[in-house]
């Protein structure tokens, strides 16, 4: 009889024992964050034979929620997390995204729809070649460095106020279309890439020279970093050959064209001129250039 007492008291223990992890097991992912997730995960990784997530993660199973779904890893150096939160149905939300230093990571990670996803920042990823946010209504905060991407897209995020992408060797554009990021678009024109601190745009020159920011086709501005908070709408870093005396307007010809720009910004009605304005060669850009251009042209 004691022994009875006694195997049913071992049993009532196991039991209990297996209430915690039969309730970790219970979570209810959303299933596009968990998809989103997974995708990336599944790619392959820049090691040889291995997916992203089993490089990142060591018992990475893809059926297997709980062996990739809440991680975090912080060490000296390397670290990653995933963070989720349960909503008001108590189904869990991806709402946190951080990886740093993992060089082996490869591929696009595309969070879109993620609608609880407040923060996502990644740093040091070389091999990883887009990042997409689109619809991601709750993210506020976004951090990019150093990593191979050369699409950032985060249209539709409504709450981003903080966008922060700098040292990303290949970004060509960046889509903030109806975000609060400050501006629609940014892209790179040319052989350069782009960046942006909030709203401060960055334009970063590789094998040709940095020749001005165009909005919406016309020039605002010939230095690297450009505000664009009184500005916002679709911007291009123009990258190119120095433009020839006179072609202010960096087309390759010189026309009228050139000389309205010029005479604009000599008057201080425009930003200073992208082309070379020392048309007569005298070391500076004065009205004797604009009348030497003229002269050029009608002679």
């Amino acid at each position: 009889m004691k022994r009875g007492y006694i195997a049913l008291l071992l049993a009532w223990l196991m039991l209990l024992a297996s209430v915690p992890a039969a309730a970790e097991e219970a979570h209810t992912y959303n299933s596009n964050d968990l998809a989103a997730l997974v995708d990336f995960l599944e790619q392959a990784s820049a090691a040889e034979g291995k997916k992203n997530g089993e490089v990142l993660i060591a018992g990475y199973d893809p059926e297997a929620p709980s062996t990739f779904a809440e991680h975090e890893d912080y060490a000296e150096s390397d670290c990653y997390s995933f963070i989720w939160e349960p909503d008001a149905s108590g189904e869990y939300r991806l709402v946190s995204v951080e990886i740093r230093d993992k060089k082996l990571l490869a591929g696009g990670l595309d969070l879109s729809g993620c609608a609880a996803l407040r923060s996502a920042a990644l740093w040091n990823l070389p091999y990883l070649t887009a990042f997409c946010a689109v619809g991601c209504t709750a993210l506020e905060t976004l951090y990019c460095s150093k990593c191979g991407v050369e699409r950032i897209e985060v249209s539709d995020c409504t709450s981003l106020a903080c966008l922060t992408a700098e040292d990303d060797a290949a970004l060509r554009f960046i889509d903030a279309e109806g975000s609060a990021a400050g501006f629609t678009s940014v892209r790179a024109e040319g052989e350069g890439s782009v960046g942006c601190r909030g709203a401060m745009l960055i334009a970063i020159e590789k094998d040709e020279a940095f020749l001005g920011w165009y909005r919406e086709g016309l020039l605002v501005s010939t230095e690297v970093q450009l505000d664009c908070t009184a500005l916002g709408g679709e911007f291009a870093a123009r990258f190119g050959t120095p433009a020839i005396a006179g072609d202010i307007d960096c087309d390759g010809q010189i026309s009228f064209n050139d000389v309205s720009l010029l005479y604009l910004a000599l008057i201080g009605g425009e930003p200073a001129p992208a082309g070379n304005g020392d048309f007569n060669g005298d070391g500076e850009t004065g009205f004797a250039d604009i009348t030497a251009m003229y002269l050029a042209m009608i002679g």
